[in-house]
């Protein structure tokens, strides 16, 4: 005969999802009979096969169905975001035309196909819940408690991969509540205690503790964004005592050389695509002339300081990018990387050592600073610790006016999101885009793009371009005529940002710099800071020429 009692307790602990194996076990614990066991259990339905052997669907818990729907629309959600990448990929596939950023074609593709695995994973679980199978909800506790760890980790180190804190947190709520339950329904007697507790509570003290809940979450929301906010596009940060811009400067030409026939000198200023044949040493001008002669012979001279001089007698152009084995705070300085990550090395000793490479380095008070990257994200490390937060990608790191510098990529998305930082703070962020930025005088100055809805070659349309100094825009490009093509042609003048602006569909440009632009009509070459003064290399009609600011 079946006892009732027994019967009832099995039922209860079938509904709260306990296995048939487990209740056995803590029925044996507990000191009954295995005949009174195995007759309590032939009184139910003959179990259909599921693992959590509950045969009648009446006694399966709503809950599993419910975090089953959860994981289907979570798969849903994976499916047309990767959808959505896939079809604007030649947008992401942009970012490597990004000045300052190194963004592999490796990157662009991992992302469509992690969301798609993602997907596919949350069916899987979704469907192993809703059928009551043991492996899904195994599968289910799993995922859930690394998606816990990793939230955890983004909420704090500002991972990429999930966009904003503000979507963390109910992300990290959700999938407690989710690895919680699933994990007490290994337990069912424990989820019968809770379920009492819960009963027992009043209204008032349920609703109590909803509304602390609450407060909590939004609290923790507000405080995560207030220390990670940006400068507001109206607060000045332009420092007091910023020089004014230049007004109504002019040029002097000091040297020429034609390519014409009749042409005496004949000749031509070797170019390189670096700018390394026109460069400034020593505060004095240098390039390289190449005379044309009879009989197409030719002589090759550098002109220093308006005078021919041998070859070997002034400094090459030198990088300002550090190399292996320049001196930072008057140590020598060397980079060792391999599999097993990297080594800082200063006058021979280990300075710093650990996982990832090392992209850039700078001289910051004597000490380096540089971006440590990993596979998914970039951070500035400076005296063994992090002084940024974690981004996709950082490059261009400079030092400006005592604060650290530097250009980021801080999530994929429909558009270029590269944005400048300086300090601790996102500096450029009214601007779709960074361009470039240089030292103007203890203030960034920097050229940025706005982009309009459409295509072009790199699947976007530029709306226009900029040119700021600090916080004042000093310069507008016209909207589908006129670009700047990169950071490499903008430089400062002693507090004056000069950049090179060239039409779009012919090789007309000019220099904007003092409030108005210059060498109109002119091919320009290259522009260079000359003792606070401006040098520029231009062309016209065959013939080169050399202006310097008067």
């Amino acid at each position: 005969m079946i006892n009732q009692q027994l019967f009832d307790y099995i039922k209860q602990q079938l509904q709260q999802g306990a296995a048939n194996e487990d209740i056995k076990a803590m029925l044996r614990s507990s000191g009954w009979p295995d005949a009174d066991i195995e007759d309590a259990f032939s009184g139910l339905s003959p179990a259909s096969g599921n693992n959590f052997n509950l045969a009648n669907k009446n006694l399966k818990p709503k809950a599993f169905r419910i975090i089953s729907v959860v994981f289907f629309l979570t798969a849903l959600l994976e499916l047309l975001s990767s959808a959505f990448y896939l079809l604007y990929i030649n947008q992401y596939i942009a970012l490597a035309s990004v000045p300052f950023l190194n963004i592999s074609l490796s990157t662009v593709y991992s992302i469509p196909i992690t969301l798609i695995i993602l997907g596919i994973l949350n069916i899987i679980m979704g469907i192993g819940l809703w059928r009551y199978k043991n492996w899904g909800r195994l599968m289910a506790i799993i995922f859930s408690s690394l998606i816990i760890i990793y939230t955890i980790y983004a909420l704090y180190g500002d991972i990429v991969f999930i966009s904003q804190k503000v979507t963390r947190w109910p992300i990290l709520l959700i999938y407690c509540l989710i690895d919680v339950y699933l994990l007490l329904s290994l337990k069912p007697e424990i989820i019968s205690k809770i379920k009492g507790l819960i009963i027992n509570l009043n209204k008032k003290t349920l609703s109590a503790l909803l509304i602390i809940l609450f407060v909590a979450i939004g609290g923790g929301t507000y405080l995560f964004s207030r220390n990670n906010a940006s400068f507001p596009d109206n607060q000045k940060n332009t420092p007091p005592g910023t020089p004014a811009l230049k007004q109504n400067v002019t040029f002097e030409k000091i040297f020429e050389i034609s390519t014409l026939e009749n042409a005496s000198p004949r000749g031509y200023i070797d170019l390189s695509t670096s700018g390394k044949n026109f460069w400034v040493t020593d505060k004095k001008l240098a390039f390289i002339v190449t005379y044309l002669g009879a009989n197409n012979s030719s002589t090759r001279q550098l002109i220093y300081d308006g005078k021919t001089v041998p070859f070997d007698s002034i400094t090459p152009p030198k990088s300002e990018n550090f190399r292996s084995g320049d001196k930072i705070g008057g140590k020598i300085t060397t980079v060792k990387q391999d599999g097993n990550g990297y080594s800082l090395i200063m006058d021979g000793k280990v300075y710093e050592k650990g996982k990832g490479s090392i992209r850039e380095i700078v001289d910051y008070n004597g000490t380096p600073a540089y971006v440590l990257s990993n596979v998914s994200k970039d951070v500035i490390m400076y005296k063994g610790k992090k002084a940024s937060k974690e981004y996709l990608r950082i490059g261009n790191l400079k030092v400006i006016g005592g604060k650290l510098a530097y250009g980021v990529l801080k999530e994929l998305t429909s558009e270029l999101d590269a944005v400048l930082v300086w300090g601790d703070k996102e500096y450029s962020t009214r601007y779709d885009s960074v361009v470039g930025y240089v030292d103007s005088l203890g203030i960034p100055a920097y050229t940025a793009s706005n982009f309009l809805p459409g295509k072009d070659k790199y699947g976007r349309t530029i709306k226009a371009q900029y040119l700021v100094r600090g916080d004042e825009e000093i310069f507008t490009t016209k909207p589908g005529e006129e670009g700047i093509d990169n950071g490499t042609e903008l430089i400062d003048v002693a507090g004056n940002p000069a950049v090179i602006v060239r039409n779009i569909f012919s090789q007309n440009s000019y220099v904007y710099y003092a409030g108005k632009k210059n060498f109109e009509g002119y091919k320009i070459y290259y522009i260079r800071e000359l003792n606070g003064k401006l040098a520029v290399l231009v062309e016209k009609d065959k013939t080169q020429s050399v202006f310097v600011e008067k």
